[in-house]
């Protein structure tokens, strides 16, 4: 990936192409993989109303693949690479060299999910990651209105604690990545970007400047830094990553371009990553081991530690119902994300934000976020990009007054923290909407997960697999293969644990009165259930 060199004082001037065209990239890979792109030049992707190339497919191999096994399961599917490797996690763009009517890979008569199937199936111990090259939206913001800034703070009305920390907290230097539409010079941005690297574009030339024709990134990166007095120059940078390349109105990328960036965040040494943007499916990706954005993303965790905080959508739909359409990248259950709805001053949920009592972390608030237009003016915005950009911020804030950068820690504080409201109970997993200066406690205690056994990162993994345990008429029924001894802990919505004790299973079903504490009291509660090497979170709401 080239490295850019930025002179603010030129004008670029770019013409942004369809979704259905992607750009050739100067990555080498082996050069016995002799097929190009022009191979393919007749074929013209011209589905551009879909939310997926039709006929394009994102491939990882494993490392121990040779260039000659690989050349021959793209022949034996009939596929040609044109982009690729991604530089750290070696992912290649692939299209079929035939006219496909692809559809999305749970139509089992499509031949773009012929090829999935194949290459995905258990047995082949060639591929780590497959999936068809999803559009992603950028541009989903509810309203947009010109006004003048009235009062110098993202959101006018507001409770400013929910998304500034009050205080000057650390010194400990974070880099932040944005993947959106790109950014417009202003000098309020002065101080924060890196002068001889001040993005990378994955459009049409990636020697470009990244310029934000659309608005929407400048947007996203003025909210994470204006008004923001205690989150100082020297110790964020911030990098841009044009993920999103049709401008104006438009604001479309595509889980490619956002893998691309993934892999240069890692290069560069980014921590947090904002990710105001998503893509609809009623494919079931959460569970799919081999989808490629959620690999990339996992990958990035496991290579660099890097923490995603993603927008949860604004189809007003609930992001846990997997047989409607979900909105990824915020519905993976991937410990390294944060999943963000939105709500307003009065921290109601609007009736267009997408939720997810499981999938949806958190809220923020999302209504009339004052920002940069990316023409020098000021414009308000609503969506959940914007609520995602205001946890962002406080991330950032949080991160600087680390030792060493830890998303886990800053994930459980920023949970642990949020303000809980009933009207939020089994919407967000965590309850509540984002405050930033009880975030900034909960980490100060030292052991910020420690705090909430339902926000540690692998609780709500093992929430998602319970499949032995229920709750009924008030007991708990449990299900063992043998007579063995459990711990059976029940804490409150606040992490406050309320009740502890060793029960003795039965084999077949056991049944036990959880709820020993208070028969009056009402509101969320998490059992958690432990015995041999199992752990498992039953979320339960007592009316």
């Amino acid at each position: 990936m080239k490295r850019i060199i930025i002179l603010i004082n030129c004008i670029f001037v770019l013409n942004f192409i369809s979704i259905a065209q992607f750009p050739l990239f100067n990555y080498s890979y082996d050069q016995t993989i002799t097929q190009t792109k022009s191979n393919t030049s007749t074929h013209v992707n011209t589905q551009t109303s879909s939310n997926f190339a039709n006929d394009q497919v994102i491939i990882q191999f494993h490392a121990n693949v040779t260039p000659s096994q690989m050349n021959n399961i793209l022949n034996q599917h009939n596929l040609v690479i044109i982009d690729g490797p991604t530089p750290v996690q070696n992912f290649y763009l692939a299209e079929s060299t035939v006219q496909l009517a692809g559809t999305e890979t749970n139509n089992n008569t499509s031949p773009i999910n012929g090829v999935i199937t194949g290459l995905s199936s258990s047995n082949n111990s060639s591929v780590n990651s497959i999936g068809i090259n999803y559009r992603t939206d950028d541009n989903i913001s509810i309203s947009k209105s010109e006004e003048t800034n009235p009062n110098g703070s993202p959101l006018a009305g507001c409770n400013s604690s929910v998304y500034s920390i009050n205080t000057n907290i650390g010194d400990y230097f974070i880099k932040c990545g944005v993947f959106d539409t790109g950014v417009s010079y202003s000098s309020e941005f002065d101080g924060y970007f890196n002068e001889t690297n001040f993005g990378v574009s994955f459009c049409e030339d990636e020697s470009i400047y990244p310029v934000d024709i659309n608005g929407h990134g400048t947007h996203m990166i003025s909210s994470i830094l204006l008004d923001n007095p205690h989150l100082l120059i020297d110790v964020l940078e911030l990098h841009a990553y044009q993920t999103h390349c049709l401008g104006l109105n438009n604001g479309v990328g595509s889980v490619w371009n956002l893998i691309q960036a993934i892999d240069e965040s890692i290069l560069e040494g980014v921590n947090i990553v904002n990710i105001s943007s998503s893509f609809s499916s009623t494919y079931n990706h959460r569970n799919d081991v081999k989808a490629p954005l959620k690999v990339a993303i996992e990958g990035a965790r496991d290579i660099a530690g890097m923490l995603f905080i993603t927008a949860a959508g604004n189809s007003g739909s609930d992001n846990d119902n997997l047989e409607s359409k979900s909105s990824y990248p915020a519905s993976y259950l991937s410990d390294n994300i944060i999943a963000v709805a939105a709500v307003d001053c009065d921290y109601l949920k609007p009736s267009w934000s997408n939720w997810g009592g499981t999938s949806v972390d958190l809220a923020a608030p999302g209504v009339d976020i004052w920002g940069l237009d990316g023409e020098g003016g000021y414009t308000l915005l609503s969506g959940t990009s914007s609520a995602c950009a205001l946890v962002t911020r406080v991330a950032n804030q949080l991160a600087t007054s680390q030792s060493v950068f830890d998303f886990e820690e800053i994930k459980c504080a920023i949970l642990n923290g949020a303000i809980q409201r009933m009207n939020l109970v089994n919407r967000v997993f965590s309850n509540g909407y984002l405050d930033a200066n009880g975030a900034y406690a909960i980490l100060s205690s030292g052991d910020p997960c420690s705090q909430n056994i339902i926000t540690n990162p692998n609780n709500r993994l093992a929430e998602e697999a319970s499949s032995n345990t229920e709750v009924k008429n008030g007991l708990l029924y449990i299900e063992s293969d043998k007579e063995q001894k459990a711990t059976v802990s029940v804490f409150n919505t606040f992490g406050q644990r309320l009740s502890s004790e060793i029960v003795r299973l039965n084999e077949g079903e056991t049944s036990y009165d959880w709820n020993k504490f208070d028969q009056e009291l009402f509101g969320v509660y998490f059992i958690h259930l432990k015995y041999e090497n199992r752990q498992e979170v039953i979320k339960v709401f007592n009316h």
